[in-house]
């Protein structure tokens, strides 16, 4: 059966089923991005002739014929497939005892493209370079889809950029600021929930002082923890960004793991916000369901940061300025003389010098 409704994609893998003569034809692709070593690869489409494909399949580079081709980035042909010496794990359970025959190549940008039969069958060097031309094309259809995908989403991104920025001269008191932040960030990326964490003593705690919905923060009191806590306390720690999609099957703690604290997002994102060189405040987004985090967003979230560093540090120097003239001696009876040799300042001469 098709993995999902019938698109352009789909409509390949069944073509190659056909070509093939194939029980099941799949599509793995990776989870990281271009240029990272990916951790595993996903199921990301599939057509079967049958009901034996377990969705939400994932294997590590080297597991199984399939993750051999993944971390190998090359092509394989087993003719006789007998479920002791090797494995698809792609299969429910009982399933893949049933196969005979497979064979998989690499798409040129990441993941693999796999057929198997349940018939005994030995593959060619010609049937192996007839699926590399189909996984080329898949290739290519991918690419293209995830580009117009980024182009749909970029006016979107600039218009939540562009409420940002007037919101930083209209917005005169922080806590309304943020507030608005936290939301026009939370609609532009999607993600469900989206909040902001201060430090509140460098190296040992943090508050997350507001969100775009209530979840920690009660009644305007901020919810403090332990910079040991969460992965919001390792990017205190370590002023380093981590994003955790939720492909990969773990269960990230935004904020660590006590009973009180949230532990059903699956996907989340935790960005440093640096005040002079330092790292004074993580923006959080969580999700409850998987999702993608490709460049066009990442991009925004860079951008839509540096709007945030920018206001915070000018509201650091506004503090800072504040304190020092609060502390400063300040004359108001005309000019006066500095001579730091003497006293600091000195009235000026009325007379004539002697």
């Amino acid at each position: 059966m098709p993995a999902l409704s019938s698109t352009l994609e789909q409509q390949m893998l069944g073509l190659a089923a056909s070509v093939f003569d194939a029980n099941s034809c799949v599509l793995f692709l990776p989870d990281a991005r271009e240029g990272e070593e990916p951790e595993t690869s996903r199921l990301a489409d599939w057509f079967s002739l049958g009901d034996g494909i377990l969705p939400g399949a994932r294997l590590a580079p080297g597991q199984g014929l399939a993750g051999w081709i993944l971390r190998n980035r090359k092509p394989l042909m087993v003719p006789d497939f007998d479920g002791e010496h090797s494995k698809l794990d792609y299969y429910k359970t009982g399933e893949e005892a049933r196969v005979k025959a497979f064979m998989g190549c690499p798409l040129p940008t990441g993941g693999c493209l796999c057929v198997d039969t349940l018939e005994k069958r030995a593959y060619t060097e010609k049937d192996s370079r007839l699926l590399q031309l189909f996984a080329e094309v898949l290739d290519g259809l991918l690419r293209r889809r995830g580009a117009e995908e980024a182009a749909g989403e970029i006016p979107g991104y600039f218009l939540q950029l562009g409420l940002i920025g007037e919101w930083l001269s209209q917005y005169k008191h922080w806590s309304v600021f943020i507030r608005s932040f936290l939301a026009s960030v939370a609609e532009a990326t999607g993600f469900e929930y989206c909040a902001f964490a201060s430090v509140v003593v460098q190296g040992e705690s943090y508050c997350i002082e507001a969100e775009n919905a209530p979840l920690l923060v009660q009644s305007g009191e901020p919810f403090y923890q332990s910079v040991s806590s969460g992965l919001a306390g390792w990017v205190f720690r370590n002023g380093q960004p981590v994003v955790q999609t939720g492909f990969d099957g773990r269960a990230p703690a935004l904020f660590g793991t006590s009973d009180n604290l949230p532990c059903d997002f699956e996907a989340v994102v935790c960005l440093p916000v640096n005040i002079s060189k330092s790292t004074r405040g993580v923006v959080c987004l969580g999700s409850r369901q998987p999702r993608e985090v490709g460049e066009t967003m990442r991009t925004f979230l860079r951008q839509a940061l540096g709007l945030l560093s920018l206001h915070l540090e000018n509201l650091y120097l506004k503090a800072r300025l504040k304190s020092s003239m609060e502390k400063a001696k300040v004359y108001r009876q005309g000019p006066r003389l500095h001579d730091p040799d003497t006293s600091p300042y000195q009235p000026p001469r009325s007379g004539e010098e002697d």
